[in-house]
């Protein structure tokens, strides 16, 4: 009987032993829900967890992934989509729009996209203004439809998106038009500001073309309105494009030596590009239709916005 005892426990260690030898980190799903299992078997739970690639998802206490909108334990509101990924920037729910900080949580006050200040109100939302890409318009539960409104399920949840680090890089390119609508709207037809769809240039690369010019023959004196429109829409625009990136920048000015031509994404604050927008903006480059060049990384993509003021 002892003997049969020992063998028993002998073959319980052996189990255990191997299913943890053989635990790796996953996604896996139950039902509607989705899981991650650490590489040890256990669990995330009741926390925080940031994957890989950088994103952002939070699980409750029993570890299903959470969807919609979810109240910390820090009193901040944060949105989670349905692929359970932490939302920053703009973002509509419900009809509502809304801004995520870069932390993921809720903006509350005034605040300046392009030429227009947005009151986020008590509740942190706006009256439906300003426009917001169809990549980020969920329903309150998180969900997104086929054709960008809140409200039917499109694709997988828990990290199992089946959207590609391509298809990222452009949804980060039609934010960077949107935005170029708005300042096209918000100058009343001064400042014309187009970004054509992005194109891709091999697995990991694509290639945008934006323009930003005034609506007339431009006028480039230092403190013309011309030069103070373009240099604005330029610092938008460019903004936008570095409010999706993440690791270094490369910026290039035909005709304008720099200081370096590579900046950390977070050195590259709105007076840093408007600083760099002031040197391209000027008539000999405008004569000359030099073009200016931001490479940026957007989920392991780099992205080339060639920006041209003609």
């Amino acid at each position: 009987m002892r003997m049969k005892k020992l063998a028993v426990m002998a073959l319980a260690t052996a189990l255990s032993v191997g299913s943890v030898m053989t635990a790796s980190a996953a996604w896996l799903q139950e039902g509607s829900n989705w899981r991650y299992q650490n590489d040890n078997g256990t669990f995330q739970t009741g926390t925080w967890f940031r994957d890989a690639d950088g994103r952002w998802y939070h699980f409750d206490n029993n570890g299903i992934m959470q969807k919609g909108w979810f109240q910390d334990a820090d009193g901040k509101w944060y949105f989670l989509a349905y692929n359970g990924v932490m939302q920053v920037g703009l973002i509509k729910v419900d009809n509502q729009v809304y801004y995520m900080g870069t932390s993921g949580d809720l903006f509350i006050g005034d605040m300046k996209i392009g030429n227009t200040t947005y009151n986020f109100g008590l509740y942190g939302t706006t009256n439906g203004q300003p426009s917001v890409p169809a990549s980020a318009t969920f329903g309150g539960n998180g969900n997104q439809s086929l054709n960008g409104g809140g409200g039917g399920s499109s694709s997988n949840g828990g990290g199992g998106s089946t959207t590609t680090p391509v298809d990222d890089a452009k949804d980060a390119v039609d934010k960077v038009a949107d935005v170029a609508d708005t300042i096209k709207e918000s100058s009343g037809g001064v400042v014309d500001a187009k970004v054509e769809p992005a194109v891709e240039d091999g697995e990991n690369a694509v290639k945008v073309e934006v323009s930003v010019k005034a609506a007339k023959d431009l006028v480039l004196t230092p403190d013309s309105e011309d030069k103070k429109a373009v240099v604005s829409a330029v610092t938008e625009v460019v903004s936008t494009v570095v409010s999706e990136a993440e690791g270094n920048a490369t910026v290039k000015i035909d005709g304008v030596k720099l200081p370096t031509n590579t900046y950390p994404v977070d050195m590259l604050d709105e007076d840093k590009i408007e600083e760099l927008a002031n040197k391209y903006v000027t008539p000999e480059n405008y004569k000359a239709a030099s073009k200016a060049t931001i490479t940026v990384t957007v989920n392991g993509v780099a992205v080339t916005y060639h920006i041209s003021l003609k």
